[in-house]
């Protein structure tokens, strides 16, 4: 069961104007929703467009259907999935990345050589 949604829930709320708007009576998101616009702006920190942002949030979070828990699908009984070809591809994929790392390591100290060598004949 979902807890139901507390002031800092609702965007433009943190814990400070929460306390704010708990002091001047308004202890949920429902208060928040149902409040004057008036009454709020009157708090410190509220000006008439926070206000109007806040209680539209309000009024949105209290909209939105309770989340339920999301399960990850299982797969159809016709399709397996092959976890081994997935984790051999894998570590192929990084074999062959080690390789080309290590080969324009090799690449580089080769040009660096031949570079020096080319200077010397000069």
């Amino acid at each position: 069961m979902a807890n139901p949604p507390v002031l800092t829930d609702i965007q433009g709320i943190g814990p400070v104007s929460a306390n704010a708007l708990t002091q001047k009576g308004i202890k949920t998101p429902n208060g928040v929703a149902k409040a004057s616009a008036k009454k709020i702006s009157e708090i410190t920190g509220f000006n008439v467009t926070r206000t109007a942002a806040i209680i539209k949030s309000a009024q949105d979070l209290l909209k939105k259907p309770a989340q339920k828990k999301t399960t990850p699908k299982k797969a159809a009984a016709g399709k397996k999935k092959n976890v081994k070809k997935g984790k051999k591809k894998d570590k192929k994929k990084k074999k062959d990345k080690k390789k080309k790392a290590k080969s324009k390591k090799g690449d580089k100290k080769n040009k660096s050589k031949k570079a020096k060598k080319g200077k010397k004949k000069k």
